[in-house]
């Protein structure tokens, strides 16, 4: 017994030593082995959040939200707003808009039905025609209609930016820009040799939260803005595609929305797609399952590798194969 203990652990020493000269070889493998078993568990949280199961928690707490808003946080909502613009001694009450919002289901799936409820106020009504002015700014504040509020949205709004691109933006030449500048709608200036593409205010709507008098905008899912697309901005542009005549007429809403409006629930939940289903997304099971084999290939490769190296090296330096240890209990 005290000879075949004396034999593996020589056995043992010279395997460390194979791992310790290799270890150039063996590293990287090891690192091979990692990056595979990591793939495997990307791969695997993929299909997991592609299941049924993981979309029908989308269903309940889209369904969670509703009826917190049917029972409690649209009536907080339901208070008023006001909205003024010092600079033109305007100030009127927006409008309650009820119209339905667009929420599809997929199969087996039942959404719990709630009364939409946003403010609105036309653009054109809160600032009239004003004569075009780059970079003009004007203020706005948007109160609650609670006696004894105070303006809970405040600031300087930018309602006609200018976008100006050079050549290299544009990637044109003199010969060129004038023609890339008019497909993008803007204006070149072959003296500056700028284009300068005019926009102006085309929608504004915030998220809000809070009840009665007390009102803050919220930054909720990473701005307060109410569109998902736009990255949660609460102000968009649009161009206007030739020089801006002296006076501009706006178009568009400024409008609020409740932080807790399912339409914005909605919005969060489904990427933008207002489309609630316990499908699968069969992009992103292909992705899960390509990564799931890649990493497992991965693994097995490596250490099958990993084993015919450790071998090879081993019979290289002492001319006979590496025996794994054994339990001299058993013999």
């Amino acid at each position: 017994m005290k000879e075949e203990a004396g034999e593996n652990a020589t056995d043992k020493m010279k395997g460390v030593m194979v791992l310790k000269a290799q270890a150039h070889v063996f590293v990287p493998m090891c690192l091979l082995m990692t990056a595979g078993f990591g793939l495997l568990v990307v791969g695997f949280v993929f299909i997991f959040i592609n299941t049924g199961q993981s979309l029908r928690t989308t269903e309940i707490r889209y369904n969670a939200a509703v009826q917190e808003w049917n029972q409690r946080n649209r009536n907080d909502f339901s208070v008023g707003f006001t909205v003024s613009t010092p600079d033109f001694s305007f100030s009127a009450a927006m409008v309650a808009d009820e119209s339905p919002d667009t929420i599809t289901a997929g199969p087996g799936i039942t959404l719990t039905e709630y009364t939409p409820l946003k403010y609105v106020m036309p653009i054109g009504q809160a600032i009239p025609p004003v004569a075009y002015s780059t970079g003009r700014n004007v203020k706005i504040q948007i109160l609650s209609s609670t006696p004894g509020s105070v303006p809970f949205i405040s600031q300087e709004l930018l309602v006609m930016p200018t976008l100006i691109l050079n050549s290299t933006t544009l990637n044109c030449s003199f010969a060129t820009c004038l023609i890339v500048c008019r497909e993008r709608f803007g204006n070149w200036d072959p003296v500056l040799q700028q284009c300068a593409i005019f926009m102006a205010l085309d929608d504004f709507c915030s998220k809000v939260i809070g009840s009665g008098s007390s009102w803050s905008q919220s930054d909720l899912y990473g701005g307060n803005g109410c569109w998902i697309q736009s990255n949660w901005t609460p102000a968009n542009y649009t161009i206007v595609p030739t020089i801006p005549k002296p006076y501009y007429m706006f178009s568009g809403n400024l409008s609020l929305r409740s932080v807790y409006d399912p339409y914005i629930v909605a919005a969060s939940l489904t990427n933008g797609s207002f489309h609630i289903t316990k499908e699968p997304e069969p992009e992103l099971l292909r992705l899960g399952e390509g990564l799931g084999v890649v990493g497992i290939a991965l693994l097995i490769g490596m250490l099958v590798a990993m084993f015919a190296a450790f071998q090879y090296f081993h019979r290289k330096y002492f001319g006979t194969q590496y025996r794994p240890v054994q339990n001299s209990r058993f013999h």
